[in-house]
């Protein structure tokens, strides 16, 4: 070891230390002891260590900074398969710049092991250890820019650990990540997490109220893991291609835990409550429980996991406005539609394995792009819609390719593909590649059209139509409540368009009911009547708005009598929405949901029909899988049997 009176020679001798160097620095050569110099240190000194192999386990209780020259590679610290090679044992410690290895297998073995307070360990390389870096009883410590590679347990694990910061660290082929036990308001945020056994960041055992923040998680067994750990703030991160995109487990703190059943199942988040009966404990169904028991999880993108989300408890999956992107829950056919296009499905998104739900999940950045879109090499033309009417502008997103001038203009769908004049389309623009937006206008004749791209040759096409909307209903006269059959054709096409009931003397902002189109341009669809006799008519209308498009002839709705009762869809998934029409109610009556075999005493859910002797109530099909019917009574006190539905099939 160097003595601070020789530093000088050693300076002009090594060109890679600083010539700032002054007294208070101790460089350490290789085949010199690390743990030496920190004996021979006073509180606010300087270790240098050079680059090689130092055999050795070191303690630091003294307020040092240690260095590591890296400009030859990590100086390394073995403990040769025994011990920690490095422990930081005090407070205002730093340490960078090394690599770490050969850890022992005892419980408290890792290639760092940091306890006391206010320490910093950056830009250092720990691998083969039992866990790559330990925080133990640790508080208020900064982990930052460490690679932890191929451990055997953790790459880093905070253990009883409260109020430090882990930022900006890549942990690649560990058994588990990040792991927090019994550990309390730390931060950990900016780590790109892969290829973990299990978990890439796990929380356990009360390790509540920590901040989980902008992580990248991907090729892990979990991406993101709680259990027992609540008031956890969960946003910004990226879980993807994981077997599970995040999993919580809520058991009562007295509780074991044990490992999920049928783990290959799910891929998503699993949170499990089992109280225990001898002690006092709260439900996780109550809807008032503090943020200190729920966790909130939002703003995360969560993609081609084998399953993004699984909660048996009752957590928060949005902050009030926004919850979080689904690949399994981000397409109009998996229950995902944006048809304002504010970037929320219109649609909450139920987490599978309890009662928790997402009331505003993302939907993806556009919509629309999917559905109206053709393109090839560079080529590109983008409709949010594909029905026009005759003269109506088209608003066309479009990309041309590098060094090329394109036009682009609207053909006959009958008429040839191929290098055509410009002056044989109906209309036409010129474009080029700094072009990305176009008007055109709509054919003034009904009809099949294509919108192209030509250079010299054709690049890319889009079909469109020009088409009146139309709007009829049958039959023209019902009773009270009954259904009518109504077509349509020359909607434009937004996921928007929708249909409502009107009373024909009203004004277009007032529908006394309305269905959405959900994007399709033609079709059929039933609407049943309102409860009040009179004279009513059905209006199409544009893209959620009041663009009026057709109106219907009218109907006339007549008195009804006799008492009925109709479940629709008979054959529903669990939690699916089940559509309950009814007749011959008096002004107190309820219905009730059923097992089929069951006593009129013993209802799942119940509801009044809210005074109408007609109309349509909304149930959520139960959970468990089985047939079901729907019970009218006259009152909720005497009940009264007035009649029962049709069975629905919960499968």
């Amino acid at each position: 070891m160097q003595k601070r009176f020789a530093l000088c020679l050693l300076l002009a001798l090594l060109p890679n230390i600083s010539a700032t160097v002054d007294a208070n620095t101790i460089i350490v050569m290789p085949g010199e002891s690390i743990q030496r110099a920190i004996d021979s240190a006073s509180d606010g000194d300087v270790i240098a260590i050079q680059a090689g192999i130092y055999t050795e386990r070191i303690v630091v209780d003294k307020s040092l900074i240690i260095t590591g020259n890296k400009t030859a590679g990590y100086p390394v610290v073995n403990a040769a398969g025994s011990g920690t090679p490095v422990t930081l044992r005090g407070r205002n410690i730093a340490i960078s710049g090394i690599m770490v290895t050969g850890s022992g297998m005892s419980s408290t073995d890792a290639g760092m092991l940091v306890t006391g307070s206010n320490n910093s360990v950056k830009d250092c390389y720990t691998t083969g250890n039992r866990y790559g870096i330990l925080l133990y009883f640790a508080e208020g410590c900064l982990i930052e820019g460490i690679t932890a590679e191929a451990n055997s347990e953790a790459g880093i694990l905070l253990d009883n650990s409260s109020v430090n910061t882990i930022r900006n660290c890549k942990l690649v082929n560990n058994i588990r990540g990040i792991q927090l036990r019994s550990s309390e308001s730390n931060i950990i945020s900016g780590n790109t997490i892969s290829d973990s056994a299990f978990e890439a960041l796990s929380l356990e055992r009360s390790s509540n109220k920590n901040q989980i923040a902008n992580n990248i998680l991907k090729f892990n067994q979990a991406g993101i893991s709680l259990e027992t750990s609540r008031g956890n703030n969960i946003t910004g991160n990226i879980a993807m291609n994981n077997s599970i995109g995040i999993r919580i487990i809520n058991h009562n703190d007295t509780e074991s835990i044990s490992p999920m059943e049928n783990a290959g199942k799910y891929g998503g988040v699993s949170i499990k409550y089992k109280p225990n009966k001898d002690i006092e404990s709260y439900d996780v169904r109550d809807k008032d429980l503090s943020t200190y028991t729920t966790n909130t999880i939002y703003n995360n993108t969560f993609v081609e996991n084998n399953q993004s989300a699984i909660d048996d408890g009752n957590n928060l999956w949005d902050n009030g406005t926004i919850g979080n992107h689904y690949s399994d829950f981000d397409e109009p056919a998996e229950g995902c539609r944006d048809r304002n296009r504010d970037g929320i499905c219109d649609t909450a998104h139920k987490i599978e394995g309890g009662m928790s739900t997402d009331r505003y999940p993302i939907s993806p950045k556009d919509p629309t792009k999917a559905r109206f879109v053709s393109k090839i090499d560079g080529a590109y033309l983008s409709l949010d819609r594909v029905v026009f009417m005759p003269g109506e502008k088209i608003d066309l997103r479009l990309s041309v390719p590098d060094n090329v001038s394109a036009w682009i203009g609207i053909m006959p769908s009958d008429e040839p593909h191929g290098s055509l004049d410009e002056t044989k389309a109906i209309s036409y623009s010129h474009a080029n590649n700094t072009t990305r937006e176009l008007a055109l206008e709509a054919p003034r004749m009904v009809g099949s059209y294509e919108i192209r791209m030509y250079a010299t040759d054709e690049l890319v096409h889009l079909p469109i139509k020009v088409e009146v909307p139309v709007i009829d209903v049958f039959p023209t006269e019902v009773k009270a409540c009954e259904p009518v059959n109504v077509t349509y054709s020359g909607a434009p096409g937004y996921e928007g368009d929708w249909v409502g009931i009107f009373s024909v003397d009203a004004g277009d902002r007032s529908p006394i009911a309305r269905k959405y189109l959900d994007g399709s341009t033609n079709g059929s669809l039933v609407l049943y009547m309102p409860s009040i006799p009179g004279t009513y008519n059905i209006r199409m209308f544009a893209d959620d708005g009041y663009r009026l498009l057709a109106v219907s002839q009218q109907v006339v709705v007549k008195p009804n009598a006799g008492v009925r009762i109709i479940a629709e869809p008979e054959s529903v998934s669990p939690g699916e929405v089940v559509y309950v029409h009814f007749w011959g109610a008096m002004p107190d009556s309820v219905i009730g949901m059923y097992g089929v075999t069951r006593p009129d005493k013993f209802w799942i859910n119940m509801q009044p029909t809210g005074g109408p002797s007609c109309g349509t109530l909304t149930f959520r099909a139960p959970y468990a899988k089985g047939n079901y019917d729907f019970r009218l009574f006259e009152n909720n006190v005497y009940r009264k049997h007035m009649g029962a539905s049709n069975v629905v099939r919960v499968v």
